[in-house]
């Protein structure tokens, strides 16, 4: 059989990226796409005189209703980069930049994640938001208070209570919270972190969810259903690995803690009732 010709279709999550910056470039300048277009479009701004509807190249109209990035095949025109580029130079759209440049897409892209890549993107995204990694020893302000959590609270709810908290620092930045959990849920692939790695998971499919829930309305909520099935196929690389990592999977238990919290956690910290706390 002859193959098929043509582009390969995009991946659910590259669909996602573009139709996230485009929504967001829509909600931050209240403009259509034409009015877009004749913004950002051109390379030369010295051409605007020259616009007409036939000459108008529909770039943003191609982007939102085909998900559709220009390829700059026509030199007067920006393609993708450096149109998400010259909208990030708008004040009020700085922002937009960070959605199609988060390492959410990088790590969607990628079935078997190097170690090194994950520690890398891990400790970018702590200190970013001045969190840290540590040892519940070492974040709590007594041997009183670090006896007391460990007897009323099990690792997992230790642990997504830092999780939680710390992620209420990072300014509602929802893709790089998830990017982080992704991150650590596969840090803690090896079967003796089994419990953080599923309460990793049920979290994120919580936070996946209400994310796309947002997006119902727009026909993207669909993209939820493959969300988690690429969450659970995803993997650490150790096929150039010998022997594991020294202390990957010890510190992917370690806790999430903003800096300046460290050293000053007591057991009245955790909002959870006692019997709501280690079970049996």
């Amino acid at each position: 059989m002859p193959k098929k010709r043509g582009k390969p279709s995009k991946s659910w999550f590259q669909k996602l990226r573009i139709f996230l910056w485009y929504r967001s470039v829509i909600d931050g300048t209240g403009l259509n796409n034409q009015e877009l277009d004749a913004k950002f479009a051109w390379k030369n701004d010295e051409a605007i005189e020259f616009r007409s509807s036939a000459d108008r190249p529909r770039i943003f109209e191609n982007i939102g209703k085909k998900l559709q990035e220009p390829l700059g095949k026509d030199s007067s025109f920006r393609n993708m980069p450096e149109l998400v580029s010259a909208v990030g130079l708008e004040p009020n759209l700085a922002g937009t930049r960070a959605i199609y440049d988060s390492i959410l897409w990088d790590i969607l892209d990628q079935k078997a994640i190097s170690p090194e890549f994950i520690e890398e993107q891990i400790n970018v995204i702590l200190e970013r938001y001045c969190l840290e990694r540590r040892p519940l020893d070492e974040v709590v302000d007594s041997p009183e208070s670090y006896r007391a959590i460990q007897k009323k609270y099990d690792a997992s709810h230790i642990y997504l209570t830092f999780l939680d908290g710390s992620i209420l620092t990072m300014e509602m930045d929802t893709l790089t919270s998830i990017s982080l959990m992704w991150l650590l849920f596969l840090q803690n692939e090896p079967s003796y972190n089994y419990q953080i790695r599923s309460a990793l998971q049920g979290r994120l499919d919580q936070v996946l969810d209400k994310f796309f829930y947002k997006l119902d309305d727009t026909g993207i909520f669909d993209f939820y259903l493959q969300a988690i099935p690429t969450l659970l196929a995803s993997k650490v690389d150790l096929s150039r690995c010998q022997i594991y990592p020294e202390r990957f999977e010890e510190e992917g238990s370690w806790l999430i803690v903003p800096t300046a919290l460290i050293g000053k956690i007591g057991d009245d910290f955790f909002p959870i009732p006692q019997e709501s706390s280690k079970m049996g």
